[in-house]
């Protein structure tokens, strides 16, 4: 264990869910503050790889298994089939790669980004360990469901959070957060994008929509039967015209000023981009059905928080609706005061990070 300014510098091995950027994005936050006071090592894989390169040193891959995908979402079927012959060798693998990292480096603390092999070895090694999720806030809320996304749910994300063993902390994040207290729990509003918190904020007159592809047929023929509005549109990678819809290809700079400058945002239901539009005040429109549980999971969030409406399947009714209840919905965003709590989680994990090495 090294010292910076008389003060214990520990070594913290931080392994991050590659599938995606999401984890990465959040998890590239957290990494930036802990640097100034610990030593890092990052373990990760599929598309966080490259994104985790290009800002930080110590980045090592580790295996994965394929996702497969059917119609823009997760085919469980075709994923379950696919991996599972390379279920051991790539276990195996993992489990050498990361005692090599373990050996080598010597980590007082694990901090894992919903990465379930970070998890595993803290068990496997007795190193104390801190896992940061999003997912987890579905043990703690149950939303509005039928039977059949009752047992969606049972087969997908309960299934999915049972595979983790209990860390030693768990930091959770989302746009609601519970009363009471629970044991080694840690509760905290969505990690925002410092650019985000910069911009400014204004009510203007367009419509902001983040769609996958596999959503343009149902959503783009329903925003043309409301031809007084104007649509900006994300999912398509285009820069064209139709109608009263502008599509746009995506970048960074031009969606934090779209949504910035936008009056509602219609979208699937990812949990980034429902915070940043929570953080604006804009009212948000949710298209998001059981096969991608956790959108449909931050869809009821939305709406039982009055911040919005979830459909199942979009339709003219429903987004009717959404538009004649933009007044309620912004007033419930801006009385509810949801603020940025970077600093405090960034806080709390360096907090648990010092207590735990304390105690060697």
């Amino acid at each position: 264990m090294q010292k910076i300014k008389g003060k214990k510098m520990a070594r913290v091995l931080f392994t991050v869910c590659g599938v995606g950027l999401g984890h990465a994005s959040r998890a590239s936050i957290i990494i930036r503050e802990l640097k100034k006071k610990h030593e890092i090592k990052i373990l990760t894989y599929g598309d966080a790889v490259e994104f985790l390169e290009r800002e930080f040193d110590n980045v090592e891959e580790v295996d994965w298994f394929k996702i497969h995908f059917k119609k823009g979402r997760i085919s469980k079927s075709k994923t379950f089939a696919f991996n599972l012959p390379y279920l051991p060798s790539v276990s195996a693998k993992n489990y050498s790669k990361i005692k090599k990292s373990i050996d080598e480096f010597k980590p007082d603390v694990i901090v894992s980004d919903f990465d379930v092999f970070g998890i595993y070895a803290s068990k496997i090694f007795n190193i104390p360990s801190i896992l940061i999720s999003n997912l987890h806030a579905e043990k703690f809320f149950q939303p509005e469901l039928n039977l059949d996304e009752k047992l969606e749910q049972k087969l997908t994300d309960d299934m999915l959070l049972s595979a983790f063993p209990k860390p030693t902390h768990c930091v959770v994040t989302s746009i609601i957060k519970p009363t009471e207290s629970h044991e080694n729990t840690h509760f905290f509003y969505s990690i925002i994008d410092s650019k985000i918190i910069k911009a400014k904020p204004v009510e203007g007159t367009k419509f902001l929509c983040y769609f996958g592809s596999e959503y343009l047929e149902k959503i783009i023929p329903l925003l043309k039967l409301f031809p007084e509005k104007q649509f900006v549109f994300y999912g398509k990678n285009s820069d064209e015209k139709d109608e009263n819809i502008e599509f746009r290809k995506f970048s960074r700079e031009n969606w934090i000023k779209d949504i910035s400058e936008c009056n509602a945002l219609l979208c699937h239901g990812g949990l980034l981009t429902i915070s940043e539009a929570v953080f604006l005040n804009k009212p948000i429109y949710v298209f998001a059905t059981k096969h991608w549980f956790e959108r449909l999971f931050n869809g009821s969030t939305v709406q039982t928080m009055g911040f919005g409406l979830l459909e199942r399947k979009p339709t003219k009714e429903g987004l009717n609706e959404f538009f004649s209840r933009l007044s309620e919905f912004k007033k419930n965003l801006k009385e509810k005061k949801i603020k940025v709590e970077n600093k405090e989680l960034i806080e709390t994990i360096n907090s648990l990070i010092e207590k735990e090495t304390s105690k060697k």
